[in-house]
């Protein structure tokens, strides 16, 4: 969970001299609270942005084991102590009252929060309800497996954290352990000492090994560290070690309109205008061709060429498809519904009682066909694969083909209906390497000269190369003949040459060594290859000379 950096303390003191209550108990309940909202500001942020974060009493009461009464004084006093604010007000069979973290704290950092099944009944509770079962929950596992054991970071992700926070040991020690060590069973000693901006969250969970999967019910999206992760952020990530890859359904939610709409009319028959010629027969072929936005955009002459796409999209869903029923006010309304009419009366008549209605069997029909069907059939195929919602992460061209196809052939089963795709990457377009370089300068000049002596010019070109990498690197060649770059793994735990660091298993901790005191670490290390463990008393010697020299622990 994740909590407002430095808030511990004063929540502890605050929940203390609250009379009549067990302050142990009670401050994973505070806790669990802010956590919620946190998750919602940071990955849900343009919900809560519009309504906040709603919380109803009945059901946190069912979440935390108090009664509804207490629910609501944790809120309160979450309230006076001005870590959140009331933003909307109940309304009788709308919605629960809605809540938004305090400004101080919006603008603030967070740390993560790692409890145990021993710190409370709670915890225990929520630990247990991690496991619940949906009809489909096999799919939730097979996900889960795929972050925990074929999702990494890239060097380059990890870069981007330590940049982002220069001079923060905790998060250089962590960085510099990924991939060599365990890093899902840090404690809150150190996860207290890491303060986060909310929009590194997410990628700080992917290295830490903090992963979630869930289905809210069995016939919606599967929700995972993956869609929540923010956008920018995806270029950090590896599946097996290679780039991940990604097909898109082209103006899904549009498509998948089409049998939401066609199922309801075949339920009402008679009600509408359902003429096979007429403006429904339209929306479908400017669905399937990708063309949705675009035409209605033409429509009322504000082409897409010219304006923002991404947030044309936005104003579409939200004055269209996620509204409320109203009269038509808007250029892209008036536009859809002179385009559009039987779409429109249709759509309108599904959302009269409650204007998320339609979205809801939008996301359904999504996941019955992403979900349900595909990557039911990836994973029979043993191809770890991830859902975007109306996306999937494979590793490979070969991959990505095989999804397509598969897609292609589920959507005219299920729907009748012909899909396109876009294709995004987070490789970089690689220019030619200096070694592709000498070799094809090589054949040619064979060719141009038969008598060419390619094995000595090929040995001079390689040396000349090995300097100039060597240089740029700022490497001294005695450095990297002796230690290498690579870390080493030896009895006692991890080296690290690179930074001079060594991550000893037996406690735990990692230690910075100065440039002498690495030589003699190493040659001691050397030396005694053929012993199986380090004995104590050179371990008490180490920690003499650590301590001696004043080298960061982390």
């Amino acid at each position: 969970m994740f909590i407002p950096f430095g808030c511990r303390e004063d929540l502890r003191q605050r929940i203390g001299r609250i009379p009549g209550r067990n302050a142990r108990t009670l401050f994973p309940k505070y806790e669990y609270v802010l956590s919620r909202m946190i998750y919602w500001f940071t990955m849900y942020n343009d919900k809560y942005d519009e309504k906040g974060v709603p919380f109803n009493m009945e059901r946190l009461a069912s979440d935390i084991g108090d009664s509804a009464r207490q629910c609501k004084q944790i809120i309160d006093n979450l309230i006076d102590w001005k870590y959140l604010v009331l933003f909307s007000e109940y309304k009788v069979g709308i919605s629960s009252r809605c809540y938004k973290l305090d400004v101080e704290i919006e603008e603030g950092r967070f740390s993560m929060v790692r409890f145990y099944q021993t710190d409370g009944k709670l915890i225990n509770k929520l630990i247990t309800r991690r496991g619940v079962k949906y009809v489909e929950s096999d799919l939730c596992d097979m996900q889960r497996i795929v972050l925990e054991n074929h999702i990494s970071v890239s060097q380059e992700g990890l870069n981007y954290l330590r940049d982002s926070y220069p001079g923060n040991i905790y998060i250089e020690a962590i960085t510099d352990m990924y991939g060599y060590d365990e890093l899902s069973n840090l404690g809150n000693e150190v996860l207290d000492m890491i303060s986060l901006e909310p929009e590194d969250i997410g990628l700080f969970a992917f290295i830490i090994g903090n992963f979630f999967v869930t289905r809210p019910d069995p016939k919606s999206r599967i929700y995972s560290n993956l869609t929540s992760l923010k956008r920018e952020h995806r270029r950090f990530l590896l599946l097996d070690g290679l780039p991940v890859m990604e097909t898109d359904l082209v103006n899904s939610q549009p498509l998948f309109a089409i049998p939401v709409i066609e199922n309801h009319i075949k339920k009402n028959p008679g009600r509408f205008d359902a003429t096979p010629d007429g403006d429904m027969l339209h929306y479908r072929d400017q669905a399937q061709d990708g063309k949705s936005y675009e035409s209605v955009a033409a429509f009322h002459q504000d082409y897409l060429e010219f304006n923002d796409r991404r947030k044309f999209k936005v104003d579409f869903y939200k004055q269209l498809f996620f509204s409320k029923v109203s009269e038509p006010r808007t250029k892209i309304q008036k536009s859809f519904g002179m385009l559009f009419p039987t779409f429109l009366e249709v759509m309108n008549d599904i959302k009269k009682d409650h204007h998320g209605h339609f979205a809801i069997m939008l996301q359904r029909a999504e996941a019955t066909l992403i979900i349900d069907d595909v990557m039911r059939r990836l994973f029979n195929l043993r191809i770890p694969a991830l859902s975007l919602h109306d996306s999937v992460v494979v590793r490979d061209e070969i991959e990505l083909e095989l999804v397509e196809r598969i897609v292609t052939e589920a959507m005219d089963r299920l729907y009748s209906l012909r899909a396109t795709f876009k294709r995004k990457t987070n490789a970089k377009e690689v220019e030619e390497d200096e070694m592709t370089k000498i070799i094809r300068k090589m054949t040619s000049m064979k060719e141009f000269s038969p008598s060419f002596d390619d094995v000595t010019w090929l040995k001079e070109q390689m040396m000349r190369l090995r300097k100039r990498q060597m240089a740029a690197a700022k490497i001294a060649p005695v450095e990297e003949s002796l230690y290498g770059r690579d870390p080493i793994q030896f009895d006692g735990g991890t080296i690290h040459p690179k930074n001079r660091k060594v991550r000893f298993k037996h406690i735990g901790k990692t230690y910075q060594y100065t440039p002498k005191k690495f030589d003699e670490f190493m040659a001691g290390i050397f030396k005694n290859t053929t012993t199986s463990e380090t004995t104590t008393e050179e371990n008490k010697s180490t920690d003499f000379e650590l301590n001696r020299h004043g080298d960061q622990s982390a």
